[in-house]
Order: C-alpha cells, then sequence, then structure tokens
C-alpha cells in the first residue's frame, strides 16, 4: 500500500485506503487521523510512516522466503523429472540396501541377546551358594 508519505499526498492515500485497495488497518490508520490538530497528526503521521517501513520489511522477507520455496519447489519438480528407468533403478538400489540393513540389524540383535544370555549364565555360575548345610 503506497501512502501519502511517498509524495502523493494525504487525500490520494484517504482514496486508497477507502476504496479497499490495500489493508483494512491502512484505512483504519489514515481515517483515525482526519480531525487530528496539526502536532498531533504529525505524530499520527510519523506512526505511520513506521508501520509502513515495517510493512515492507515484512514483505521483504516474505518474497526471500517465498525465492526459497520456489528454490525447492524447482527442485522437487527436477527430482520428479528423473525418467521412469532411472526411478526404478533407484527404488531397486533402495530396497536392497533396506534388506541389508535388515539383515545387519538382526544379525546384531542376536549377537546381543547371545551376549546377555552368557552374561545371566556367568552370574548364575558365580553367584554364591546362600544355603547352608545343617549338620
Amino acid at each position: 500500500v503506497r501512502l501519502a508519505f511517498e509524495g502523493e499526498g494525504y487525500g490520494q492515500a484517504s482514496r486508497i485506503a477507502a476504496s479497499g485497495w490495500g489493508a483494512p488497518a491502512a484505512s483504519r490508520a489514515i481515517a483515525a487521523g482526519r480531525d487530528l490538530p496539526g502536532p498531533i497528526a504529525v505524530a499520527h503521521v510519523a506512526t505511520c510512516r513506521r508501520w509502513v517501513s515495517e510493512l515492507r520489511s515484512s514483505l521483504a522477507t516474505l518474497a526471500e522466503r517465498c525465492k526459497g520455496l520456489e528454490e525447492e519447489h524447482d527442485g522437487v519438480l527436477s527430482c520428479q523429472s528423473l525418467s521412469g528407468p532411472r526411478m526404478h533403478h533407484l527404488r531397486h538400489e533402495h530396497t536392497e540396501l533396506m534388506e541389508r540393513v535388515r539383515r545387519l540389524a538382526a544379525e546384531v540383535e542376536s549377537e546381543a541377546a547371545s551376549e546377555r544370555q552368557r552374561l545371566e549364565e556367568s552370574k548364575v555360575v558365580a553367584a554364591p551358594s546362600n544355603t547352608q548345610e545343617c549338620t
């Protein structure tokens, strides 16, 4: 929203805001300053300028983020444009790798279970007998 603070004149900014073009907040801010006495109106203009500056900053940040999103979207589209055979090959490789990972995880779990069992057995053998023989 371009307001009077850029040299268009206060009346032009009021018409722009009143026409519904722009944020409702801009319309309210301009309308609120119409009937203010001189010094208060100057303070109101300064407040509106700060508000416009903040909006511009937010818009710049938004544009920056949108650019990043557009770049990510382009990357996704380029990945999707991989040929069918290439995607099939990648899926096949992924399936093979995941199968190897599952086997390795099963082996590690099996070894861990064996080690736990050995530790339990060694505790039983090493544990002193708590029973005493009565004579």
